[in-house]
C-alpha cells in the first residue's frame, strides 16, 4: 500500500529491506514511473536475496555498548560508500543488524566507535575501531563481536587528586 504517493504525476520508487538488494535513493537501478489518475500502474519485481551482518559491540569488561555508532562501507573503490545509512547505532545489547548487501567478493569496512553524551559522565568514549569483512553468501547471517577500547585506558584518566 502506498497511501503516501500523490494521485498523479512522476514518482520515484525505493525498495529497502533487510533480505533483499533493494533499490536505493540515487542509484541507477532508481523506478521512476509516470502516474495517471486514470490507469493504475502494476510493476513486478524480482529482488535478488542479501548478505546479512550482525555485530555485537563490546567493552573491555564484557559488557555490551548501547549507542555505538556503526558505519558500513564498500571498500572497492577510492571513494568507500557508506552501505548502511539509516539506524546507524547499536541497541541496548550492543547489537546491529544490517541486511540489503549485495554478494560479492569485494571487501567492506566496518568502523565502531562511542562518544559520550551530553547526559553522560564522559566514561563512555570509545576508540574506533575498524575491521574488513567479506559478505559473499547470502544465506549466511555473518556475526562479528567487536570489543571496543575507552579512551580513558588509553591516555589514563582525566581528573583525580
Amino acid at each position: 500500500s502506498f497511501g503516501s504517493l500523490p494521485a498523479y504525476g512522476q514518482c520515484n520508487l525505493y525498495i529497502l529491506t533487510n533480505e533483499y538488494v533493494g533499490i536505493n535513493y540515487g542509484s541507477s537501478d532508481t523506478v521512476a514511473l509516470a502516474l495517471d489518475e486514470l490507469e493504475p500502474k502494476v510493476r513486478d519485481f524480482q529482488l535478488e536475496q542479501a548478505c546479512m551482518l550482525e555485530l555485537f559491540i563490546y567493552d573491555q569488561a564484557g559488557e555490551p555498548i548501547k549507542d555505538a555508532v556503526v558505519v558500513v562501507s564498500d571498500t572497492s573503490n577510492e571513494n568507500p560508500a557508506v552501505v548502511n545509512m539509516n539506524n546507524i547505532t547499536t541497541d541496548s545489547n550492543g547489537r546491529y543488524i544490517i541486511g540489503g548487501i549485495k554478494p560479492s567478493d569485494i571487501e567492506y569496512s566496518v568502523t565502531v566507535w562511542r562518544l559520550a553524551s551530553e547526559s553522560d559522565d564522559g566514561s563512555k568514549n570509545y576508540l574506533p575501531y575498524t575491521q574488513n569483512i567479506t559478505l559473499s553468501d547470502a544465506d549466511t547471517l555473518e556475526s562479528l563481536s567487536i570489543t571496543l577500547s575507552r579512551i580513558d585506558s588509553l591516555f589514563g584518566q582525566s581528573g583525580g587528586e
